[in-house]
């Protein structure tokens, strides 16, 4: 669900901060925004052909999240409210 979504994109975000790029000038801090969108299908069934056509809005979803990350400062981790997901 959403809640795992947000600490699985945390730990990646934490993970990738700790890193040190080694470059010929010396190293490099990397640091990432992570735009995160949840949803869950119908855990015993496949997915069914209108849960597919959700893809496009999931990623635009996703989209919108990353830039609210950056918006809030970067190097952020962040997810639209979820009333605003409607899926």
């Amino acid at each position: 669900g959403p809640a795992g979504a947000l600490e699985t994109a945390e730990r990646l975000r934490q993970a990738v901060e700790t890193l040190c790029v080694p470059t010929e000038q010396g190293e490099l801090a990397v640091t990432v925004s992570i735009g995160v969108v949840s949803f869950d299908s119908h855990p015993d069934g496949p997915v069914t052909k209108s849960e597919e056509s959700l893809l496009g809005e999931l990623i635009d979803r996703a989209g919108q999240a990353l830039h609210l990350a950056k918006d809030r400062g970067r190097n952020r981790v962040a997810a639209p409210p979820l009333e605003e997901v409607g899926l």
